[in-house]
């Protein structure tokens, strides 16, 4: 891998940063990637990868280099029938819900990159049944990823079109995300786990530890992501978010505007 290039995608999560941290100690070149979307933690998963990469550049066991993370606005990715096709199908036959692969594909395919992805094991999704399925091969590239095997995209031509741009870290795969904390626990990296981003709605900017992020944290043994405050907030939003809406309409009826504003924006911030 001397000197190699390696194009990953970084959201600042715990996946994709535990692979980041295992390619700094060896002799590459990282180059993150981040496509830029409406999600409203965007911002808070730029903000992790600067602070990740800043403690991993000031880091002595860090001896590849780290190249400034290049973003890329979903609104300019080109549309490729056959990819939007191929996760319709996948979506249909096998309850495949990711709407972030096909944007991911269409990415790899316009820059045209092998991406590796920061996926691991999870019993909560479908990502590993659907490319196992498909079976995976070693890279011809390098020797810690996989890819899939061309010679089922016949047999699985979904699979194989959505996926085969994409490489997958053997280390990380089939680990799980207590196993990863535990990884980067041991080894020292308590002050990048501190930074990893993992929620897709927070509370107050923090997560919120109740949206499909949070929970799949929750369960995989990476609860102690989620701040026992943050976790708090967001199941008073999630209880009362339908109470909330009603009382919204009575009091847009009752209140003065000005005391009206007053409570909606406090409300919002909540969100």
């Amino acid at each position: 891998m001397n000197n190699k290039i390696v194009h990953i995608l970084w959201t600042g999560g715990l996946d994709s940063t535990y692979r980041v941290v295992e390619l700094s100690r060896k002799e590459c070149i990282i180059q993150p990637h981040y496509i830029i979307t409406s999600r409203r933690t965007v911002e808070n998963e730029l903000q992790a990868i600067s602070e990740i990469t800043a403690l991993l550049n000031s880091d002595k066991r860090t001896i590849a280099k780290l190249l400034p993370v290049e973003k890329f606005p979903k609104t300019e990715l080109e549309v490729y029938p056959d990819i939007q096709s191929a996760w319709d199908l996948l979506h249909e036959l096998k309850d495949f819900k990711s709407q972030q692969y096909p944007l991911l594909a269409r990415y790899a395919r316009q820059k045209k990159l092998k991406l590796e992805m920061g996926i691991q094991f999870s019993e909560n999704g479908s990502v590993v049944k659907v490319v196992d399925q498909s079976s995976l091969i070693d890279s011809p590239d390098y020797d810690d990823v996989m890819m899939i095997d061309p010679e089922k995209g016949s047999q699985e031509w979904a699979s194989f079109t959505l996926f085969q741009d994409f490489l997958f870290p053997k280390s990380l795969y089939h680990k799980t995300k207590k196993e990863e904390v535990e990884d980067l626990r041991n080894l020292g990296y308590d002050k990048v786990l501190k930074k990893v981003w993992t929620c897709f709605d927070p509370v107050l900017g923090m997560p919120c530890g109740h949206c499909f992020a949070c929970e799949s944290a929750r369960k995989e043994g990476a609860g102690m992501m989620v701040p026992f405050v943050g976790y708090v907030l967001g199941g008073i939003r999630l209880y009362y978010g339908k109470t909330l809406k009603y009382l919204k309409s009575i009091f847009k009826r009752v209140l003065p505007q000005k005391l009206y504003e007053m409570l909606r924006s406090i409300y919002r911030a909540t969100k």
